[in-house]
């Protein structure tokens, strides 16, 4: 890798953990995305920044290319938040779906409450 491949590395690194930090400081990621985001900026600054490391994941993937250990733990890292991302989706569609037959429970029990309220005249027995 070119020292100036290095320097761009590092630099898109770091700068990308200012914006996660700046996104959980506006409340606009939680603290356990935001976890997540900050190791991944860490761990590809170092890669970026220690070519012997880069080297070595490189050669411990096949690569013969640095930069290519770089972008393959890049995309491994996409992949995994994608899967993380679709637990998370699921999770909160099977608790919609709880929420969305609750509240048919509820406006059935109102329709019965509120039809037996009409046939007694308003008056309780």
């Amino acid at each position: 890798m070119t020292p100036y491949q290095r320097i761009m590395s590092v630099i898109v690194a770091l700068l990308f953990f200012g914006l996660v930090v700046i996104l959980v400081r506006g409340y606009r990621l939680s603290e356990r995305q935001a976890l997540f985001w900050l190791i991944t900026s860490v761990v590809l600054a170092s890669l970026a920044g220690w070519e012997d490391t880069l080297v070595w994941v490189a050669k411990l993937i096949g690569a013969e290319v640095p930069i290519s250990g770089l972008v393959f733990w890049g995309i491994m890292t996409l992949l995994v938040l994608a899967l993380l991302q679709s637990v998370k989706l699921h999770e909160l569609h099977k608790r919609s779906l709880r929420l969305l037959q609750e509240v048919s429970l509820l406006k059935a029990d109102i329709a019965r409450l509120s039809k037996q309220t009409d046939d007694t005249g308003g008056t309780e027995q």
